[in-house]
């Protein structure tokens, strides 16, 4: 049976996304994640990451919310997926491509 959720008010004061300690070692992965400015006044839509196994392969979907496009990548592992993600963003070694679906407007690209 399908339950209804209630919505959240945020999150407590001073915490983002959890343990702040166990995230410093991904800065790209939390940076994806979470800034909210490209500088002052310059708003960003933050990015969002999609873990799935296909074909029996563990992987990974970028999507860059605000320029609309999404990046995929083979992981190794389950227990090693962080670091290859943070990897990957950090050296800017993914293939970026156009999201088909125009999240701004809520309808398909052209």
């Amino acid at each position: 049976m399908l339950h209804r959720r209630s919505k959240p008010n945020g999150s407590p004061a001073g915490e983002k996304y959890g343990e702040q300690k166990a995230w410093d070692k991904y800065p790209s992965l939390v940076e994806f994640l979470t800034q909210t400015e490209w500088a002052p006044n310059e708003p960003r839509q933050v990015g969002s990451l999609t873990i799935f196994v296909t074909d029996g392969r563990l992987k990974v979907c970028f999507n860059d919310k605000d320029a609309n496009y999404s990046a995929f990548a083979s992981l190794d592992s389950l227990c090693e997926c962080l670091k290859e993600m943070e990897a990957l963003l950090a050296k800017d070694d993914l293939d970026w491509r156009k999201n088909a679906w125009d999240n701004a407007k809520g309808k398909k690209g052209k």
